[in-house]
């Protein structure tokens, strides 16, 4: 039986446990039903639902599709002249969702969606505004989710003008950094970062360049990689934190293999500081404007497609400790110019580490998308 799941030759069960061949699967357990000369029927009935909820009310999570298809089709339960009576109530109990029922079905090519929203929300703050658009493409009913450390805070729905209002609950209690998650019908989930500051507006206190890392302690990991993913070598990145002053941006990074940052290696940060990925240089996704080599203590700005040489005094960077360490504190100065044009334009930007060497790890890793706000 194609769809009988409590049988142990299922054929729909064995197509989904194949890696790339099936994801998902509606179908019946046992058989269906339909009317013998017509194009209506018990089956064709929940066919035409569930397309008409996933082309029509743009409803793509299957589980969900397959439910309003239901859901549509009970009022003819018991309707008169079934070819087999009670034939629609066995399909209801017949046909079935095998595979992950919150998976999302393309009906088209995913969009490219932008997003505007607050730099910062303050821990006793109760709801977001976030506005999403995309020329040419709709994006009512897309969802935008509010987590932080993996736990869920608020959704929002995009309305026809393309605000989403999300209501904070339960409420956020501590600073650090907040996703935005933008995903729904035919968009492919895309994450923001927002900054949680303290209910006086604040930013966390300023790090003390030192080595030390206790002032670090009560700051999340905005990323944390996957440990062993390098390609060779002993450079691994692991947790990533960031926070910031009224001057400075500072950054926390572990990289695994005890170095001195400052020589002989190729350990390279890239930062986009336009927030677009069709200029700069183009890294894992982002456009970076700034590019800082740490084993040879110099970089590149790019200004126009225009490549300049950077030093430690464009950026103001320093970094501790100043012996080997497995991990690394770093201090950027976001007020500086260099060649007439500010480092940092606006007050988002997104970031890449990458080893250039043999490891070639990445933080964060290609699949996500961070836009970190000061």
């Amino acid at each position: 039986m194609c769809g009988g799941f409590d049988s142990d030759d299922c054929i729909a069960e064995r197509m989904l446990n194949i890696q790339n061949f099936s994801q998902a699967f509606v179908g019946n357990s046992r058989y269906g039903w339909f009317n013998e000369g017509q194009t209506e029927g018990p089956s064709a009935h929940l066919h035409r639902e569930f397309i008409n909820a996933l082309y029509a009310e743009r409803t793509s999570r299957i589980g969900m599709t397959h439910l309003i298809s239901k859901i549509a089709t009970a009022p003819w339960v018991t309707a008169p002249g079934q070819w087999e009576e009670g034939a629609l109530r066995w399909c209801f109990y017949d046909c079935n969702v095998l595979g992950d029922a919150a998976m999302a079905i393309w009906t088209a090519e995913p969009i490219s969606v932008q997003v505007s929203y607050p730099d910062s929300i303050s821990m006793s703050q109760t709801s977001l505004q976030v506005t999403v658009s995309s020329p040419g493409n709709e994006v009512e009913g897309l969802a935008c989710t509010l987590l932080k450390d993996d736990v869920f805070h608020g959704l929002g729905i995009v309305d026809s003008s393309g605000i989403a209002t999300i209501e904070i609950e339960p409420g956020i209690n501590e600073v650090g950094f907040a996703e935005i998650v933008i995903s729904g019908y035919n968009c492919l989930p895309i994450s923001f970062l927002i900054s949680i500051v303290s209910n006086s507006g604040s930013q966390s206190a300023r790090i003390w360049m030192d080595g030390k890392f206790t002032d670090w302690t009560s700051i999340s990991p905005i990323y944390s990689d996957v440990i062993g993913d390098q390609q060779a070598g002993d450079i691994d990145f692991g947790a990533l934190k960031i926070a910031n002053d009224e001057r400075f941006l500072y950054l926390n990074i572990e990289i695994g293999d005890e170095l001195n940052l400052q020589d002989e290696n190729e350990i390279t940060l890239y930062l986009d500081t336009d927030n677009d990925a069709n200029t700069g240089i183009a890294i894992n996704g982002i456009g970076a404007e700034i590019k800082w080599i740490f084993g040879e203590r110099q970089g590149q700005f790019v200004v126009n497609s225009n490549f300049y040489t950077i030093y430690h005094e464009y950026l103001g960077e320093v970094s501790a400790p100043t012996v080997s360490s497995n991990k690394f504190e770093i201090a950027l100065d976001r007020t500086l110019s260099a060649y007439g044009h500010p480092l940092f334009p606006q007050n988002s930007f997104k970031i890449v580490f990458h080893d250039n060497g043999l490891g070639q790890d990445y933080l964060p890793r290609c699949w996500r998308n961070y836009l970190l706000c000061l």
